[in-house]
């Protein structure tokens, strides 16, 4: 597996995913519900923005896994908003008051509906390198301090993993908002390329298929 082949499926997806959510009019929406899907939105934005920072032209290793924490606390802040969340909560939260990941991470729990096995095993397993990575720390350092030069020198396989999160993140956003679309056609058609992307580069997407 390549770096190059799987930000070209990455993108693949992105595409189809923007084909068939951007510019659709949700109906009767509840406050959670909008600003929730607010939130699914930003994270699509920044993991299309980490995949034009992995890009040759480019080449931003650096910034682009700088923004693996802002990925994912967008998308379990939307869950959390959707699913978990109380109205009261959900009320001070648009109003500016903010909750730790780990409390919103606590809340989701592990119910496969709220993809809330994934979410704490990204948590409990990534947190602090995300952290590290964020806030400029010692990650960053080891990936470009080197004997005689510094310079970017990171990890592919940190990359493909970055890429792979986002293909994750995605994969659970695309299936909430064509939901929320009722877009059954799509949703069946994101379950075969979910299981097409597994098969090709045999990594583990959220099962979400019930």
């Amino acid at each position: 597996m390549s770096l190059d082949k799987i930000l070209l499926e990455s993108k693949n997806l992105s595409l189809w995913l923007h084909n068939h959510t951007n510019e659709s009019e949700f109906n009767n929406l509840a406050c959670r519900e909008k600003a929730a899907i607010c939130l699914f939105q930003q994270a699509l934005d920044v993991e299309d923005g980490i995949r034009v920072l992995l890009e040759k032209d480019n080449n931003l290793p650096g910034p682009a896994l700088a923004l693996a924490r802002p990925l994912f606390e967008c998308f379990v802040r939307g869950i959390w908003l959707l699913h978990t969340a109380t109205d009261n909560e959900v009320d001070k939260f648009l109003s500016g008051e903010y909750y730790s990941i780990k409390k919103l991470s606590k809340d989701i729990g592990n119910d496969p509906k709220t993809s809330g096995g994934w979410i704490n095993a990204i948590y409990l397993r990534h947190r602090e390198v995300m952290n590290d990575l964020t806030h400029g720390g010692t990650s960053h350092i080891n990936s470009r301090c080197f004997s005689n030069t510094i310079e970017p020198n990171y990890c592919e396989n940190h990359l493909i993993s970055l890429v792979i999160l986002g293909i994750q993140t995605k994969i659970l956003i695309g299936y909430e908002l064509l939901a929320k679309l009722q877009k059954e056609d799509a949703l069946n058609t994101l379950s075969e390329k979910t299981k097409s992307l597994n098969n090709l580069f045999q990594i583990i997407c959220p099962d979400v298929s019930n």
